[in-house]
């Protein structure tokens, strides 16, 4: 396959994947990052230079054309030898350089899958810094609406205050209430610029640009692929597959390379006549074909390259095993986390429901007895708690998801809906 070849499938390959994401808005973000994002964009340079070596060892080795002068013109019997001019062309033994273009082609390959593994690694980032941004949203959303529920206390509070139904430590407590909720606030506020700052530096575009309506449901999880998929689809599992195949390719060049090269040439040599005396063919030019072979009798260097091709091999063959390893770790990781997220769902759930019954019934008791205030903020404080708890275990379900998507080798696509106003 040529690299022309090879440029193209790139291409059409990158062209059709910028095609599928943009489908949804979020997708758009994983196109921007994907076009833009300085560190995928110097892996695929490096792609396609692996490419450009193959045209490279598929070449001839360059003619030799030299010129000799004699000072002192060497006499033949047809005259004086002024100049010559030789022309040579060496070729490698039958099938070195289809075997060198299989060897670029490999080393391109493990380049490719590289890059691969970049652009998934990637968009796997892009997602989950937007599922943080998401929840900080979401933490911000459930203060602001205790600030506002304590603030509604306050009134009612100071009025039983000042008719002397409750002691004023019932008022500090819903003002200090107050304080530490926006405090709270406050800081979520300064995290959200150090969030979207770290998602606009994955889509390397201004650092302060806005992202508005983020969401995130259930049904936009993706579907969970299978641990066998993942070790046969991982780019860095193909990574090492690739280094190997790459190994075996110099193996069998450094076997070549032990065979003899050789060359035609043809040499030309100007004579001049003799004036001395008459012969036949006076002056006739010398034109005289040539034939050269290279003899490989010093091996060391053919022999020192195999043994290193032998040695890469060894280390990709380790790091195959290493990926595995670590890709089967993972992924039983991620499988832990998506079932923990899914317990701690349904109980959440459940004491957010008893939670709500419980505060009612504080309301009621402090409403009609004036008693129970301390609790009913307690109770309101830990209800605003859990709702937040349960839109984290939301985001860990996420982000265990699309970890599976990246071990597994996937695009990552159809996660999070990103909705502009």
């Amino acid at each position: 396959m040529t690299r022309y070849i090879k440029t193209f499938l790139m291409i059409s390959f990158w062209c059709y994947s910028q095609i599928s994401l943009a489908q949804t808005p979020i997708d758009e973000l994983l196109l921007i990052a994907g076009e833009n994002n300085p560190k995928l964009k110097a892996q695929y340079d490096l792609y396609q230079a692996a490419l450009q070596r193959i045209d490279q060892h598929g070449a001839l080795p360059d003619p030799t054309l030299s010129f000799g002068y004699f000072i002192s013109p060497v006499e033949t019997r047809v005259g004086p030898q002024r100049f010559k001019l030789s022309i040579s062309q060496m070729f490698p033994w039958l099938g070195t350089n289809k075997q060198k273009g299989s060897l670029a082609r490999a080393q391109a390959k493990v380049e490719f899958e590289r890059f691969m593994d970049l652009r998934n690694e990637l968009f796997l980032n892009v997602k989950s810094t937007y599922a943080d941004l998401y929840l900080l949203h979401q933490e911000m959303d459930f203060k602001k609406e205790e600030v506002a529920i304590l603030q509604s206390f306050e009134p009612t509070v100071r009025t039983k205050y000042e008719s002397n139904l409750v002691s004023l430590t019932d008022l500090i407590r819903v003002q200090i209430s107050v304080e530490n909720a926006n405090s709270d606030l406050s800081i979520l506020e300064k995290k959200e610029s150090a969030l979207l700052s770290q998602l606009n530096t994955l889509l390397n575009r201004p650092l302060t640009t806005p992202l508005s309506n983020l969401s995130i449901s259930e049904e936009q999880a993706p579907e969970a692929s299978m641990l066998d998929s993942a070790l046969s689809n991982n780019p860095k599992v193909l990574t090492a597959k690739a280094r190997i195949d790459a190994s075996d390719e110099m193996i069998k060049l450094s076997e070549i390379r032990n065979r003899p090269s050789f060359g035609i040439g043809l040499d030309y040599a100007f004579v001049g006549k003799r004036d001395d005396i008459n012969v036949p063919d006076n002056g006739k030019d010398i034109l005289m074909p040539m034939f050269s072979l290279s003899l490989p009798l010093f091996g060391k260097k053919n022999k020192s390259i195999k043994e290193e091709a032998k040695l890469l091999r060894s280390s990709a063959t380790y790091s195959l095993e290493a990926e595995i390893d670590q890709l089967t770790n993972a992924w039983k990781q991620s499988e832990f986390e998506a079932e923990k997220a899914t317990l701690l769902n349904e109980q959440i759930a459940q004491e957010i429901s008893q939670t709500e019954l419980m505060l009612n019934v504080l309301i009621g008791e402090y409403t009609n007895r004036n008693s129970n205030f301390e609790e009913l903020l307690a109770t309101q404080k830990r209800l605003i708690q859990l709702k937040i708890e349960l839109e984290k275990v939301l985001i860990q379900q996420f982000k265990a998801s699309i970890n599976k998507e990246y071990l597994s080798g996937s695009t990552l696509k159809n996660l999070v809906q990103y909705e502009n106003e």
